[in-house]
């Protein structure tokens, strides 16, 4: 064996061999390159899937900060679009629970741009954001939540949660086709969109198609229900109590929400079955004794679960006016329930107790709540308004009393119209007419209904012998901070 391998070595060309040789070392010089380059990408790819891990992790148990260095460390590596898109919304989130609102808001917007699909998490929470009017300014939110959530869509078509939210936006925005169209891509998948379809069908008039919708909800809740027992299944109880009242079967929607309460504890339960008592209330003609008796005991029961349902609250200082039994007994529910209340929740009965007396046309009555309702609360920005408000009626001393009361208000917020317009009339009415055009410019361009401001606005330009200005009521102008 040994001589053969001998002579095979003798017979070779090793000239041929040297030759080769630069070919072969290049040869494994690439390959040594390649090796090299998957190894490099590989420890990318590792430090990538460690930092995303970190930072995910970090982010679900509250670790802002260690989140925030994460996500900044895994921006220096070689990311998609998609993925740093993904990166860039999760540092929005870090941010957002140091206390870095502003900043995190600005990722946000980067993470979700509105030309073109980013971070589908990010697009949905902009959307929501702007539909809640969390971001300023607030003209165009509507649209602008639309446009996230056409983005969202675009990025995940088969989203049940971007297209309920969509179906229930063009809900909102009386787009009842197109609300259809979305939710059915979800039926039956996700049952809650019969309650939403047969709203739609409400909204359009359309009450036997609406009756159907509400009908196969109810069937819908009902098996939830019934495959959850003997637990609860609060989304699909909610959902069954909705089905119920847009039948108007307020009893049943009631009774279930109460066995709701029997079963496990969430404060939904109570705050719906407060709003349920409001609207049967709403259905029931105060017209016999019987009637009233019956709208005093769901005013009971709605307010014994919400106390703070303001049209409950309403609904009983109302029904206190009346001189029979019924008004008697709700008189006697109402100090009760006065008595018990502290700080702003006893501030907002006077508030209620005045806007009623001011209904009724009684401006003693009215004017004696409305100062109980601020001694109990000082601090409630509408009370002062409205007080404030109240005492541009009294002398030059009210006036200026009333002044100094909503000067505070409109430094807190300076871009809410109602205040700049209750400022701007005190103003004129003290004869400051400079500034008070000033605010009631502002006011008149934002104000829903501007008519009684814009004749204020009218007579405080006269008397600055600039009438023409009257005419550019939709001018808006910079905050001017009157002097004291």
């Amino acid at each position: 064996m040994l001589a053969q391998l001998n002579d095979w070595a003798a017979q070779r060309q090793w000239n041929h061999f040297w030759r080769g040789l630069p070919a072969l070392i290049a040869g494994v010089m690439l390959g040594l390159a390649i090796l090299m380059i998957w190894a490099i990408h590989r420890q990318s790819d590792r430090l990538d899937y460690q930092y995303r891990h970190r930072a995910l992790a970090a982010l679900q148990a509250g670790r802002f900060e260690e989140a925030r260095v994460a996500c900044l460390h895994e921006l220096t590596t070689d990311l998609g679009e998609s993925d740093r898109m993904q990166t860039v919304y999760q540092l929005a989130q870090a941010l957002n629970g140091l206390g870095q609102k502003r900043e995190a808001v600005a990722l946000l917007t980067h993470a979700a741009p509105l030309d073109r699909p980013g971070s589908l998490p990010a697009h949905i929470l902009l959307s929501q954001m702007l539909l809640n009017g969390e971001l300023v300014p607030a003209e165009n939110n509507l649209k602008l939540a639309e446009q996230h959530l056409l983005s969202a869509l675009a990025l995940d078509p088969q989203s049940s949660e971007v297209n309920e939210l969509l179906g229930r936006y063009y809900i909102n925005t009386r787009n009842l086709l197109k609300a259809r169209a979305r939710l059915m891509e979800i039926y039956p998948a996700k049952t809650e969109a019969a309650l939403l379809l047969a709203i739609t069908y409400a909204l359009g008039k359309d009450k036997d198609t609406a009756t159907l919708w509400a009908d196969t909800a109810i069937s819908d809740y009902s098996l939830k229900l019934k495959n959850s027992a003997p637990g609860d299944n609060s989304p699909a109880r909610l959902g069954l109590a909705g089905a119920l009242m847009m039948e108007e079967k307020y009893a049943q929607a009631i009774a279930a929400l109460e066995q709701g309460q029997r079963l496990a504890t969430n404060p939904a339960y109570a705050l719906t079955i407060a709003d349920d008592c409001a609207t049967w209330v709403e259905r029931i003609a105060d017209t016999t004794k019987k009637n009233a008796a019956e709208r005093l005991l769901l005013i009971q029961k709605g307010l014994t679960n919400s106390p703070q349902n303001i049209k409950l609250q309403l609904h009983l200082v109302r029904a206190a006016q009346a001189t029979d039994e019924a008004g008697q007994a709700a008189k006697t529910f109402l100090n009760q329930l006065m008595a018990s209340a502290k700080g702003e929740a006893a501030a907002g009965w006077h508030f209620l107790l005045w806007t009623d007396a001011r209904e009724r046309g009684d401006w003693i009555a009215a004017r004696r709540q409305l100062q109980a309702a601020y001694e109990l609360a000082p601090q409630v920005p509408f009370i002062r308004n409205d007080l404030a408000m109240d005492l541009l009626t009294g002398n030059q001393d009210n006036a200026e009393r009333g002044l100094k009361l909503i000067q505070s208000v409109v430094e807190q917020f300076p871009e809410n119209p109602q205040y700049r317009d209750t400022r701007g009339r005190i103003l004129a009415r003290l004869g400051r007419n400079a500034e008070a055009v000033a605010d009631l410019e502002w006011a008149v361009a934002k104000l829903t209904n501007p008519e009684e401001t814009r004749r204020v606005l009218a007579k405080a330009n006269a008397a600055l012998g600039k009438p023409q200005l009257t005419e550019e009521p939709h001018r808006i102008v910079k905050t001017v901070k009157p002097t004291q």
